[in-house]
């Protein structure tokens, strides 16, 4: 008896999901924070008195969960346009977000720890001043990510 062979099928590899970081960083390059080390995501939903946090990891992801509610970003390492020389060194920036679906995003908190150096004029008022920036730049980020999403939705990609 004679073997019969199927044609070979070609298997298309799996679609890669964007990766939070992925999408993220060409808009915060943008906004002014050249590079990073790290970036976590995290949404916070309280249930049943119990705060639960939950890690972002994929831009799908993100639109999935996108909703009422507390997100936090944490940034390691960042160079930040203006901040990237004496007297700042930042190791790490994390912004404490609320985003509603009427009034969007609004930014709770900005807490970096940097290690400043001796240079004269680097008052607390200067780095407060900046810290905020830096949560406003955030945002207007999340706002546009936010933006592809309601077009995308409005051609009908989900």
């Amino acid at each position: 008896m004679a073997e019969t062979s199927t044609p070979h099928e070609e298997k298309t590899p799996p679609k890669k999901q964007l990766s939070i970081e992925e999408i993220l960083r060409p808009l915060l390059e943008m906004s002014g924070i050249k590079d990073f080390v790290d970036l976590e995501l995290h949404l916070y939903t309280a249930r049943g008195g119990a705060l639960d946090r939950f890690r972002i990891r994929t831009y799908p992801t993100f639109l999935r969960t996108l909703g009422p509610g507390s997100y936090q970003i944490t940034i390691s390492e960042p160079r930040v346009e203006g901040m990237d020389s004496p007297p700042f060194k930042i190791t790490f920036i994390s912004v404490g977000l609320d985003y509603d679906a009427k009034t969007g995003w609004s930014v709770i908190s900005v807490v970096t720890d940097w290690e400043e150096e001796i240079y004269p004029g680097a008052d607390s008022e200067q780095l407060k001043d900046r810290a905020s920036k830096i949560g406003r730049r955030i945002v207007t980020v999340l706002q546009f990510v936010v933006l592809i999403k309601d077009f995308a939705g409005l051609f009908g990609v989900h």
